[in-house]
């Protein structure tokens, strides 16, 4: 995965997205597609900033619940049951302002790999998603280095690069542990995005911090100057290369969607206590 051009990527995904909710609508001129690509593409962009910096600027439990309300608006065909409701919405916003104000509110790497791994295991999903602290935080290191990055540039603002979302230690790299968006966006990321923990367990195979790789500038401008030949590179991934997809589809089907219900409320309820 070619990490340095996910810009260009998420570009070509997000115009690809905007010529199928075109599809089947009366014919439009180029002219008025393109700007009204353009028009949905700088108000995405303007809702990023304004997310991001309010993740930056959290003052009161109420900059906590607007943050997590707007995000997960994004989301809200997507969220299963226990996590899309007001409720759980609140419980979230009041994690993120308490880890804001008390690091020692955070939640630490091991705890977000025990939950992750006791819903792995309890889905019947193969070992491949089963994670390490080590491995969660280099995929954290891999998020942020990649999104500090992204916005150093200007490319591809969205909810997805908002690097002020982490956690940092005194060294500006990823803490040990994180906010509960930030927590949640790792959930997300190893259930929906395998590519990611397979390219970061390669990098600790090689020894690589992706934080030095893409935080240095010289590194950086040596490889643009160099341009971005054989380094994008495209992969199409079938359902087989999502292990905790297919666990979970098998689990619906042999338990009911009742039991994955309980399932995830119960490790809402040790995630967020109430």
């Amino acid at each position: 995965m070619a990490v340095q051009f996910f810009a260009m990527i998420y570009s070509c995904a997000f115009a690809i997205a905007l010529l199928f909710l075109q599809m089947g609508e009366p014919a439009k001129d180029a002219e008025q597609m393109r700007r009204e690509a353009s028009e949905a593409a700088e108000k995405y962009r303007e809702d990023a900033l304004r997310l991001n910096d309010l993740a930056g600027h959290i003052r009161t439990e109420s900059d906590a619940e607007s943050l997590v309300d707007d995000i997960a608006k994004l989301f809200k065909d997507e969220l299963p049951p226990p996590w899309a409701t007001r409720k759980a919405r609140r419980r979230v916003a009041r994690a993120e302002y308490r880890a804001v104000l008390n690091p020692e509110q955070l939640i630490s790497e091991d705890r977000i790999v025990s939950l992750w791994n006791e819903y792995a295991r309890a889905i019947g999903t193969s070992d491949e998603a089963i994670v390490t602290a080590t491995e969660v935080h280099t995929l954290r290191d891999l998020e942020y280095a990649s999104s500090k990055f992204m916005w150093s540039q200007g490319w591809n603002l969205s909810i997805w690069t908002m690097p002020d979302i982490y956690t940092l230690g005194p060294d500006g790299r990823v803490a040990h542990s994180c906010r509960a968006l930030e927590a949640l966006r790792v959930f997300y990321d190893l259930d929906n995005r395998p590519e990611y923990l397979r390219s970061t367990r390669q990098a600790l195979e090689k020894g690589v911090s992706f934080s030095d790789e893409m935080l240095r500038p010289y590194k950086w401008e040596s490889r643009l100057e160099a341009g971005p030949q054989g380094a994008l590179s495209l992969t199409i991934m079938s359902l087989n290369d999502f292990p905790a997809h297919a666990a979970e589809d098998r689990y619906i089907r042999e338990h009911g969607s009742r039991a994955m219900y309980s399932l995830l409320k119960r490790l809402l309820d040790q995630f967020l206590p109430e």
